[in-house]
């Protein structure tokens, strides 16, 4: 049996980052004691308002496991139509022809927590910028600059 791919199924750049230790670690460090803590007060006290705190706080921790679950990769995906970018449930989307400049910088807000370095998109749609946190900036560089509009495609 043979596979065959056509061209634009094969991505010009792909990329999936784990998350780093230390969030991740955090994340669950958190979540965990949170549903601890919530069990005991629900099991170790009666009233009204211990099951409400212990309902919420068992709730809270079980949402921040879930999000050390599922924000586990980050997704950069370069292809000769569209850039995709994804984190657990947060998903950005805009089409390699928008793209007008980009810019290299070292990483910002949540993306640091994948890669040290990110690449910043100015792009001619809305929001009018698509970052691109990436661990192999130079790679990302010369997928987006062969797709460049002032190279011929």
């Amino acid at each position: 049996m043979t596979i065959r791919l056509s061209g634009a199924a094969v991505p010009l750049h792909a990329e999936s980052i784990p998350l780093g230790a230390g969030p991740r670690a955090t994340a669950v460090a958190v979540g965990a004691v949170a549903v601890g803590t919530g069990l005991g007060v629900v099991l170790g006290w009666d009233g009204t308002t211990a099951e409400i705190a212990g309902a919420v706080l068992v709730s809270c921790g079980a949402i921040v496991l879930w999000l050390a679950a599922r924000c586990g990769r980050c997704e950069v995906t370069l292809d000769a139509t569209r850039i995709d970018v994804r984190a657990g449930p947060l998903s950005a989307t805009a089409p390699t022809a928008a793209v007008e400049s980009f810019a290299r910088r070292g990483a910002t807000s949540w993306r640091r927590w994948y890669a040290a370095e990110e690449i910043a998109l100015r792009i001619s749609v809305s929001p009018g910028q698509l970052v691109l946190p990436t661990r192999k900036p130079a790679e990302l560089e010369v997928a987006l600059w062969s797709e460049s509009p002032e190279n011929g495609r």
